[in-house]
Order: structure tokens, then sequence, then C-alpha cells
């Protein structure tokens, strides 16, 4: 929910009956397949397992395929189990678990994997796309692309975040920018994650408030609309930047904190607030119609040095900020769709606290 580890994670893998020769066994075959001391042994009896980068944010696929993993990778071992694997790849309901088996495995899969990308049925083109570009191949990146663009796929998020994750970044930024483009929200909401992740220059991003939120302006084409986060970071992103407010503007917080306000014919937009400690009003400060110029005069710190290059604001928190833009929206106030995501349920993080007397 927003913390760091300062620690590097990692997993014991722990021997049922110690023996040197495996464990180096089990840290040759893990350490050839991901990379040099992934695995490290620290004795007859563990091994010590590191997360790879591109597994970071899928740590449980990760040590699925460590589990799948055959110490014994004889040539014709092999050819036998990616045989089998791709029979079930292509049979079966459930294809993530033979999918797994021939990541595991890596690029001497890759022949077999690619007779699949053309498969009349979707699901298993899909699931062999996804391992072949997890393995490193960007073969799959048009397979992928083509699912992306199929608006009826059941898959489409599952391919955008492989693309992002696994993909070239000249491969995958072209296909991500395309479902900027989507009416879909929840496509337009994962290529955009991806994007960040890729750091994009199609995103510019304005830290509000020393850090208090952020307000990404995403430039693409499609819809113009506006996502808040109301879980982890909190973040405002606006699709189709620049956003124009609506020129003849008045609006006010429901406790009657904030005021904006702008007759037809104002350059600029008036925002006042009450002081939250003192009988008096902050303000009028002068805005920009645009929406992330407003939000930074709502947000930022009241007083900055002369060589911050930062404009005062009014210090308004998110948490009031967000019930704001959805007073904007309902009275027609701004150039875009707005939309909310899910609450954050802090009451059932206190259920399931283990701390007692709160």
């Amino acid at each position: 929910g927003g913390g760091k580890s300062l620690q590097k994670p990692f997993v014991r893998l722990l021997l049922n009956q110690p023996d040197f020769l495996t464990a180096n066994a089990i840290r040759n075959r893990i350490n050839e397949r991901f990379g040099p001391r992934i695995c490290v042994p620290n004795s007859a009896s563990e091994c010590v397992l590191y997360f790879p980068p591109r597994y970071t944010n899928e740590k449980t696929r990760f040590l699925s395929i460590v589990s799948s993993l055959r110490v014994s990778d004889h040539d014709e071992l092999r050819r036998d189990y990616i045989a089998s694997a791709i029979d079930r790849l292509v049979k079966e309901t459930d294809k993530n678990e033979p999918e797994i088996i021939l990541e595991g495995i890596g690029k001497p899969a890759l022949n077999s994997l690619r007779p699949l990308l053309t498969h009349p049925d979707e699901s298993v083109r899909f699931h062999a796309a996804r391992c072949m570009m997890n393995i490193g191949s960007n073969e799959a990146i048009h397979t992928l692309r083509s699912i992306i663009l199929d608006t009826d796929s059941p898959y489409r998020i599952a391919a955008i975040r492989c693309v992002g994750a696994s993909g070239s970044q000249r491969d995958a930024k072209p296909v991500l920018l395309g479902a900027l483009a989507e009416n879909d929200l929840q496509v337009r909401l994962t290529a955009y994650e991806m994007l960040v992740e890729l750091d994009s220059p199609m995103i510019m991003r304005k830290v509000i408030g020393g850090g208090n939120f952020v307000v990404d302006s995403v430039v693409c084409g499609g819809p113009k609309a506006i996502y808040v986060y109301q879980q982890e970071t909190p973040r405002i992103v606006l699709f189709g930047s620049p956003i124009q407010c609506s020129k003849d503007l008045f609006v006010q917080s429901d406790d009657g904190a904030v005021t904006l306000n702008a007759l037809q014919g104002d350059k600029y937009v008036s925002v006042s607030r009450r002081h939250p400690g003192r009988p008096r009003v902050v303000g009028p400060l002068k805005s920009s119609f645009e929406l992330s110029l407003l939000l930074q005069t709502l947000g930022e710190m009241p007083e900055f040095s002369g060589s911050s290059g930062l404009r005062p604001g009014l210090a308004v928190a998110y948490a009031d900020i967000v019930p704001l833009l959805r007073k904007m929206s309902s009275q027609n106030a701004l150039g875009a769709a707005f939309y909310a995501g899910p609450d954050l349920n802090a009451e059932a993080i206190f259920q399931n606290s283990t701390v007692s007397g709160r």
C-alpha cells in the first residue's frame, strides 16, 4: 500500500535431505535460467532465492516457475518435458500450469511454442505468446497486439500487462500508446500504468504539495477522462490532457471551505479557501482553466522560497480535492468524464489487524 521494503526480498529453499551436490545442482539450474546469484547456497541444507528484476511485481509467478524446474535437464528429458507441456497447453482448459512449465524451460521451448501463435483457439495463442514474451522473445508481440485490438477478447488486460512488463521498450511503447486511445477505461488504465513503469515521455507528472499527491497528464487520443485513485499512492490521471474546465464556473465544496469562481469572459479562475484555523479567507488566487494547473493551485503549499519556482497554493488535501472534482463533474464543469477508483476498505484492514485493544 505504498510502503517500501528496506531489505531485498528473498525466499529460503530447504532441502529435505542435506547434500552439497544437490544444493549446487539447484543453484546451477536456477542461475542458468534466470542469471547469476539469483540462487545462492548457504549450506548443504539451504539455498537463498532472490527475485530477478523481471519478476519484482510477479513474485508468486516466479516461485511457481522455480517449483516447475527439473534439476536434471538432459536433452532427451527436456524434449519429452516440452512435448508434454505443449500438448497440455493445447488441450487442457487451465493453461496456466503448462505455460509456467514452458516458461521455466526457457529458450529451448521457443521452437515448439512458435507454431501456436497462429492456433485457431485464442486462448492457446495468448498463453503461447505470453510465454514467449516472458522467456525473452519479441516474436509474439504481433499476436498480443491483435488480442489487445480485439474489443471482445477476454485477454486484453493480461496482454497489455505482458507487453509492458516483458516487451522491449521499442516494441512495447507503440502498442501501449494505441491502447491509451481506447474507449475501455480499464484498458486505458492498464496501458497507462505500464507506461509509467517504462517512464514514457507521453506522461507528464506533477508532484503537488511536496508529495501529498501527483497529477499525471497523459497525452493520448480517445475520449478525455479523469481518473482518481483512492488506494495506494494519491494520484489523479488526466487522459487526453490538456483538459479545460467550463468557462462559466462556480463550484463550492460541501462544507463551503473551498470556492472556484469564474464568470463568462474571465481569463482566470478565482480560487479561495476558508482558513482551517482562523476566521478569514485565504485568497482568492488566480488560476488557469486548465485542470492540471487548477489542481496545482488547490494543492500546493501556501508559501515557497523565491528560488523554488513554484507558485503558492491553498494546501487543500487530496481527500478534499476528490469530492470537489466529483461535484464539478456533476455540474458539467469538467471537460471530461470523471471516474473514481475503488475506495480503500479501512474497516476490513482494522478487522484483520492483530493489534489488540484498538
